[in-house]
């Protein structure tokens, strides 16, 4: 597991924020590298399970527009292992402009064969799940099953509600994938129908690894 950050100190200040900060930074099956996300991806010849990309809201913020490029997406889909799959956040509210929810949606949908995309629980945003392959979700019980302690653990940090555990928390996640998007206009249609435009989400409501 790779995690770039371009910012040194966010890395440096890891330990102010979670008490684990010190065994994670010197586990062995991880690294953070200090570096542009994008051009890491050019310059490394390393091909991964999944890449994650968590860019800095706002949208409209010129380091984080680039992010949402389909210039940028052709360099993480070069990444990829045959299956690849890219986690890409939109940090969108209510409030945000329709026409850039909907410029982002066409092109994830257009940079790949098969997308599925989560509003957020808490109304944080979209989450995109983009592949060239069919995206399969295991169900509730084969995913918890499959989760490692550590995974579970760090999971019920983020629990919202005092009667959530991992379970109830990663059920709700399966609850909000939108069912009233429109599929996107496109020459062909390997896009998994229905979940990538997401004109409608809004008023409704978001292995080798690499985080960028």
């Amino acid at each position: 597991m790779s995690v770039i950050e371009l910012v040194g100190s966010v890395r440096d200040a890891f330990g102010f924020y979670f008490d684990d900060a010190q065994s994670l930074m010197q586990d062995p099956r991880g690294q953070v590298v200090i570096d542009d996300g994008r051009r890491f991806l050019q310059r490394t010849s390393t091909r991964y399970d999944l890449l994650t990309v968590d860019p800095p809201p706002h949208l409209e913020g010129a380091g984080s527009s680039l992010l949402y490029s389909k210039e940028f997406l052709k360099i993480v889909r070069q990444r990829f292992k045959p299956e690849g799959i890219v986690h890409h956040w939109l940090p969108v509210s209510s409030r945000s402009v329709r026409r850039l929810v909907h410029a982002v949606s066409r092109t994830i949908a257009e940079s790949f064969s098969h997308v599925r995309a989560f509003a957020s629980i808490e109304g944080w945003g979209i989450h995109y799940l983009a592949s060239m392959e069919h995206i399969e979700l295991p169900v509730l019980d084969e995913l918890m099953a499959r989760m490692p302690t550590e995974a579970r653990r760090d999971l019920e940090e983020w629990v919202w509600q005092d009667e959530d555990d991992a379970r109830s928390f990663v059920r709700r996640m399966f609850e909000v994938e939108p069912r009233r998007a429109r599929p996107c206009r496109r020459r062909s249609n390997a896009v998994d129908h229905g979940r990538q435009a997401l004109q409608q989400v809004l008023p409704v409501t978001t292995l080798a690894g690499l985080v960028l």
